[in-house]
């Protein structure tokens, strides 16, 4: 009985001390009040107003009115369209706007793609629109870059990482759900997806093996 009293008295103190010591702050070192005493990031961090002047302004080829998501890789600046079109991915000129290569995704459709990002060896196509919170079959279409052909229409086979919300029980549709999601990035060997929440308008972060 007196190892479990000390044991518990240890367990308090050590509460008392870790948080005697830890200290919220913004931690970013390019912000207006970085705390190099900070241990955690509050979420205060401020930041001058940045204003950019772009070099090239160009309208799209119209065959991208839909288009969903953005991403420069390897020199290159890709992107798709939004559901209900062709399941392929173009890159086009960063000058022009035109496209230069088409690459058709033989074995997927475009359900609700939404976003695409990359890493080094692999495209992202986010199929996670989900505006109805319906959906069952979310999914990431990950395509290996060096099984793209050369050419400029060319068709890939891609393989599906499939997932699911864990807090979401229900599939009834509605317009205040949390399980919505038009944004995602590819980091080291993780996908992280943005949520977007049509209840509360918060963002929740989900994170997956690549």
């Amino acid at each position: 009985m007196m190892a479990q009293y000390r044991g518990f008295l240890f367990l308090a103190f050590m509460m008392v001390c870790t948080a005697a010591f830890s200290q919220g702050g913004c931690k970013d070192i390019q912000a207006n009040n970085y705390n190099s005493a900070a241990t955690f990031n509050d979420g205060s961090c401020t930041y001058q107003t940045t204003n950019v002047s772009l070099a090239t302004k160009t309208n799209l080829n119209t065959l991208l009115n839909e288009s969903s998501g953005l991403i420069f890789t390897d020199g290159q600046l890709w992107t798709l369209n939004d559901s209900g079109n062709n399941a392929d991915i173009y890159q086009i000129d960063t000058s022009t706007g035109q496209i230069l290569k088409t690459v058709s995704i033989s074995n997927f459709s475009n359900i609700d793609w939404e976003e695409i990002t990359a890493d080094e060896n692999y495209f992202y196509v986010g199929d996670f629109g989900n505006n109805n919170g319906t959906r069952q079959n979310l999914s990431i279409v990950k395509i290996k870059k060096t099984d793209i052909p050369s050419g400029n229409n060319v068709s890939v086979a891609a393989v599906a990482i499939t997932f699911n919300y864990p807090e979401q029980k229900s599939f009834v549709s509605g317009n205040t759900h949390k399980f919505d999601c038009e944004a995602f990035i590819a980091y080291k060997d993780s996908i992280f997806l943005f949520t977007k929440n049509r209840g509360n308008l918060k963002t929740y972060l989900y994170g997956l093996s690549a």
